[in-house]
């Protein structure tokens, strides 16, 4: 059995020094403790698929890196169809297909899995290994909130109502997916649209590494077209309430757009303490409107 780790990485022997980079970014981001390596050989399929039983017992991301040398194996080519992907699929893995050249993913995967997978290209035209890897890096990390009132909406550009549906049961949602998916024009441009979206129009607060509870407060009420508090010595309590207030008033047409969220993360991977209580006061605001994250 393997020790409990998230994330298993499947990759060709000649492949190995890839795997190893995109092993680095995962760990940076997530941990030393969260993945698995794996290389299967040419011939190596009998060995591998017990192996694979015990990953999916403590697992919950395969990714898969797809080369000329991976799709040459007898495992990728016979071994892996029923005993394996099968297996991933009906257990609602999330599986990641890297294609690191232009060889083709196995049409009997593709039948199997009905394209219920994510997708990425390396090339010689792509983006360098470690952007596209750090990118999938924070994707990983950021599918796990912890917070009761709020759901994930992983925007891959070709449906609204997943968002709607969360926005319907929670009034606070993270769209969250790889870098370049258009998350910020997505809720800028479908979510406002009325029938289709929330009918209402985001007042927008890009988040950095120098934001404060004083700052991120000033800039919402600013959005909102009100004027600053002129009260010498306000506290963040009040400032924070007075941007909800602020909220508040402006709830019938708009909603509030956090972009960036990533950057109110701490190094433990856990929201700023000030963010975090911001979102649970509005969460248990009679506030009548949404508050909606995206990470870059």
């Amino acid at each position: 059995m393997i020790y409990q780790r998230n994330i298993y990485i499947s990759y060709a022997e000649e492949d190995r020094n890839i795997a190893e980079q995109l092993n680095d970014w995962l760990t940076s981001e997530l941990g030393s403790d969260r993945t698995w390596l794996r290389d299967f050989h040419l011939d190596g399929g009998a060995l591998i698929k017990p192996t694979i039983e015990d990953a999916i017992d403590a697992a919950n991301w395969f990714i898969l890196l797809v080369s000329e040398n991976s799709v040459k194996s007898t495992w990728l080519t016979v071994e892996a169809s029923a005993s394996t992907f099968l297996s991933l699929k009906n257990r609602d893995f999330n599986i990641v297909v890297i294609r690191l050249d232009d060889s083709p993913f196995p049409v009997h995967l593709e039948i199997i899995l009905e394209n219920e997978y994510r997708k990425l290209s390396l090339n010689a035209h792509s983006k360098s290994y470690d952007e596209i890897f750090l990118s999938l890096a924070e994707y990983i990390s950021h599918t796990m909130p912890d917070s009761k009132n709020s759901d994930v909406f992983i925007d891959r550009g070709k449906e609204i109502d997943e968002f709607m549906r969360a926005a319907r049961r929670y009034k606070i949602i993270f769209v969250r997916g790889l870098l370049g998916i258009g998350k910020t024009a997505f809720v800028t441009n479908r979510v406002p649209n009325k029938g289709e979206g929330l009918g209402k129009q985001p007042i927008t607060v890009k988040l950095s590494r120098g934001h404060s509870l004083d700052r991120f407060s000033r800039e919402i009420i600013r959005e909102s077209r009100f004027e600053q508090p002129l009260v010498p010595n306000i506290t963040d309590a009040e400032l924070l309430q007075r941007a909800l207030d602020c909220l508040r008033q402006r709830s019938q047409r708009f909603f509030l757009f956090i972009d960036d969220v990533e950057q109110g993360y701490d190094v433990g991977n856990r929201l700023w303490d000030w963010l975090e209580s911001f979102l649970l006061t509005f969460a248990e605001s009679n506030i009548n409107t949404h508050i909606v994250l995206a990470t870059t």
